[in-house]
This record gives structure tokens, sequence and C-alpha cells, in this order.
């Protein structure tokens, strides 16, 4: 309930501070109605997020449904998105992670061409870029450069790729080449960056099952 509370004072102090607002709209989401949830409250967000940024409000929509379990739905969005052409590196990144969670490695090199088009010198690139080749399995020792590279040229900042997922990555790189124990190694590495990593967690457990 205190996060709520912070939540909405940050919006009350400022009603155009879009990512209060998404923050907002994703704890009405997510949290259950006893601490203040509510699907209601947070389309009203969206609705304000949208007459602020149309882009934003449409991603902040595709989270919506998203969250909800209306995959359609949200793919829709994040489509709509990128023919509307964003202007900003973060709005085709925040698609570039939805597909990278589901593994769709086209879909997200159409967001990352998105970057290449408007920031070609954005340090993020090589992240993501590594993770569409670790993806499809094809020019390995290319991804792992690029995942190796991002890890030594950029520090690990909140809205930055963090280096456990970029490790995790590089983990399933080094899986699919055939070194398990490397790939342990940045599993472990990776974990100790971030103890509560569930991508982490779930790769070194996948791993472990392997080898046992």
């Amino acid at each position: 309930m205190k996060t709520r509370k912070e939540f909405e004072l940050a919006v009350e102090l400022g009603p155009k501070n879009i990512p209060a607002r998404r923050d907002l709209a994703e704890f009405y989401t997510q949290a259950p109605w006893i601490v203040g949830g509510s699907r209601k409250k947070a389309q009203e967000q969206i609705a304000a997020i949208a007459a602020l940024d149309p882009v934003q409000g449409a991603l902040a929509r595709a989270e919506f449904d998203r969250q909800t379990g209306d995959s359609a739905a949200a793919e829709t969005q994040y489509q709509q998105v990128l023919q509307g052409d964003p202007s900003r590196p973060d709005e085709f990144y925040e698609i570039a992670d939805y597909y990278a969670g589901r593994r769709n490695a086209a879909a997200m090199q159409k967001a990352v061409d998105g970057v290449l088009r408007i920031a070609p010198a954005d340090p993020r690139l090589g992240y993501y870029q590594g993770v569409i080749l670790a993806i499809e399995g094809e020019r390995l020792p290319e991804a792992e450069r690029y995942l190796k590279a991002y890890l030594a040229t950029t520090v690990n900042r909140s809205d930055y790729p963090s280096h456990a997922n970029a490790r995790t990555w590089l983990g399933h790189v080094y899986e699919k080449l055939g070194r398990r124990l490397e790939a342990a190694e940045q599993y472990r590495a990776a974990l100790e960056i971030d103890p509560d990593s569930s991508f982490a967690k779930q790769s070194l457990k996948s791993l472990e099952k392997q080898v046992n």
C-alpha cells in the first residue's frame, strides 16, 4: 500500500510524468485488489499516457495486455508501434525485450533495425545484436564477441540491459557451442550480480539437469 501511495503521489506531483504514470499503471495491473490493484484504474492511466504521448500509450497498453494474458493484443500493439516508426531508442528496445522473451529473433531484429536507423552508436546495440544471434543459434562466435564487448564497455545501470542478463545470454551461447563449463560459469556470475534473476536460475538449473 505504501508503494501505491508513492506512485500515486508521483503522478499527482507530475501529471505529465509518463514514467511515473507507467509505473502506476503497472502497479494497478499487477497488484491484488486488497492493496489497491485495479485493472480499471490501470486503463485510466494508460488513457492518460496515450493523451500525452501516443507511442508511450501504445506501449503501456501492450504491457497491460501482456500482463493480463492477452498476448495477441500485445503483439498487435507492438507491431503498430513498429509501423509507426518511433523516434526514441528506448521504445524500440522495449519491443526488442518483449520479443527476446519469446525467442523471436526476426521480430527483435526489426526493432533493433529501428535503433540502427536513428542511433547507430547507441552502446546497447551490441547486447541486442548478441541476443539475436544467440537465439538464432548462428554466427555464435560473433554473438560471443557482441556480448563480451557489451560487458566490457558498459556499466551495469538500471536503464541498460543488465550485466546479469548479458552473462546469461553469453552462457546460452557457450551451451550451443558445447562449452558447458563456461556456460555454468556465466550463469553463476550472473547470479552473483543478481541473485534473484529467474533467467539465470532457470538457465543454470536446465544445464545442471543435462549434465546430471
